[in-house]
């Protein structure tokens, strides 16, 4: 959890406030697919607690990362719109905040320094 608490450090507690606000947690359970490689998502999705498995069909649907709490899913979408390079399921019970792409993309037209503070927590993510 300390590696979310110093990503969202780029954000306002105004900010932070917003999306606990407008996200709602979801419970995934395990050996549930989140992500689907090449499948637009809807959502920038914050895991709170357990894991998740990274994993491309271009290796062999090889495991090639673990994500743990305080990981931001989805962050890339909203950087350069692209698909999702990975498909991303849970190794355990998961619990996210998960944030609509239209409410955040409605924010971040909305307000710039959000905007501007948002998108300095993407290049920080990189």
């Amino acid at each position: 959890m300390s590696k979310v608490l110093a990503i969202l450090g780029e954000l306002s507690n105004r900010d932070i406030d917003w999306m606990i606000a407008n996200g709602s947690k979801k419970k995934i359970t395990t050996n549930t697919i989140l992500i689907h490689e090449g499948q637009p998502i809807d959502a920038l999705d914050i895991v709170l607690d357990g894991t998740m498995k990274v994993y491309v069909a271009g290796v062999g649907n090889q495991e090639i990362g673990i994500i743990t709490s305080g990981e931001i899913l989805g962050e890339m979408s909203f950087v350069d719109g692209r698909l999702p390079f990975a498909t991303l399921k849970a190794i355990e019970n998961t619990l996210i905040l998960s944030i609509s792409k239209q409410k955040l993309n409605e924010k971040l037209e909305q307000y710039v320094l959000f905007y501007l503070r948002f998108y300095r927590l993407d290049y920080a993510v990189l």
